[in-house]
């Protein structure tokens, strides 16, 4: 029997998937979803090259303002393996790296920056410091905040990379707990740190992917001599040394 793959024309993310699960992940308990099994990948391409639904409009196409009543809570709202057919989800990627540093971190004195690279002198590559608590973690979460204000076009894949699993977990994992224990540690009662931050990514995650724009996160390790994370991290220290 031939191998089905999956298209989702309308979910938490669109395209075209391997798997049931896969797809499953993007369509279940998501209002309006549309999708259908193919036996060829062919067949598949023609569905999703064939009319889709119009996005949600936004009162402004600016993160912050964008309406998000009506997306969907997701554990995982930022990965996604899709089945990749030239001309449909080829997009061009733009992949951005992002990193925070602390110097002095958790001692009296200590100074965070963030920075944010695209590549050898392009004019976004950019660093500053961080406002509120002068940690590691505050910076890196700041990083990626910023990245996801350079998404703009639907025609790209954005892969933003960090060498921070605190971010990928605090975003993703952790996250979908804390909101339902109301931004609590389970184990202290206390409150958790830099929550306005974490807010503020998952719900600005969420709005892209109901406005259908690609964006991925990475994870990538640091210190490893990945040209475009070295560069981050010496923008990132720049942006501490100013704070």
């Amino acid at each position: 029997m031939p191998k089905k793959v999956y298209a989702v024309k309308s979910g938490r993310r669109t395209g075209i998937f391997n798997t049931w699960d896969e797809a499953k992940a993007q369509v279940n308990g998501y209002s309006g979803a549309q999708f259908k099994s193919f036996s060829d990948a062919e067949s598949a391409s023609n569905y999703m090259k064939a009319s889709k639904p119009s996005s949600t409009p936004y009162s402004s196409a600016s993160c912050k303002s964008r309406n998000t009543s009506s997306i969907e809570n997701s554990s995982d709202i930022y990965s996604s393996k899709s089945f990749d057919l030239p001309g449909l989800i080829g997009k061009p990627k733009l992949e951005i790296y992002v990193d925070g540093s602390s110097l002095k971190n958790g001692r009296a004195g200590a100074k965070a920056g963030w920075g944010m690279y695209f590549g050898d002198e392009d004019s976004r590559n950019s660093s500053g410091p961080v406002t509120g608590e002068q940690t590691n973690n505050r910076a890196e979460l700041t990083a990626l905040k910023r990245a996801l204000d350079h998404v703009n076009d639907k025609d790209k894949t954005y892969v933003i990379h960090t060498d921070s699993q605190y971010t990928l977990s605090a975003i993703n994992t952790w996250g979908e707990w804390w909101e339902k224990n109301d931004w609590k540690l389970s184990s202290t009662g206390k409150q958790v740190k830099n929550q306005d931050l974490i807010k503020d990514i998952r719900t600005t995650l969420k709005a892209l992917h109901s406005e259908g724009y690609d964006v991925e996160l990475s994870k990538v390790k640091g210190h490893s001599d990945i040209h475009g994370n070295e560069q981050a991290d010496l923008l990132a220290r720049e942006g501490a040394r100013r704070s």
